[in-house]
């Protein structure tokens, strides 16, 4: 299942002393499965860094959650598209630094280490600082 935006886009966000120079979008995921990415956003300054946030995080079966792991990618036209970074994220942030001018998106790979798990993935709030 997608991930679907219910927020709009903030000018301006100061968040715990890290500059987001941009914007934001608020989501949240239901039965995500492995492999699937989130919406895509574009980034047209080099200034502020990308954060990723979930809160309210559980599985539809067991494993218990322990972490989502996380792909930052780069959209790149006709070609593939890199790994920028990779971060485990236990329910709280993943920083994913100043990646640069561009389209970015992030890819969830694994839970808890699996990358096959037999469950899908709730976040009850999903929030991307920019």
């Amino acid at each position: 299942m997608a991930i679907l935006a219910v927020g709009p886009l903030a000018a301006v966000s100061l968040t715990m002393g890290t500059a987001h120079a941009e914007g934001s979008w608020t989501s949240h995921a239901k039965g995500w499965a492995t492999g699937k990415e989130s919406r895509h956003w574009t980034k047209n300054s080099s200034a502020g860094t990308t954060t990723v946030q979930f809160s309210g995080c559980s599985t539809t079966y067991p494993p218990a959650f322990k972490y989502a792991g996380l792909q930052f990618k780069k959209d790149i036209s006709l070609r593939p598209d890199p790994v920028l970074k990779r971060h485990n994220n236990s329910c709280g942030t993943s920083n994913f630094g100043q990646p640069g001018k561009g389209t970015y998106y992030f890819n969830y790979s694994n839970l808890n280490g699996n990358d096959s798990p037999n469950t899908y993935l709730n976040v009850n709030k999903i929030t991307v600082k920019y």
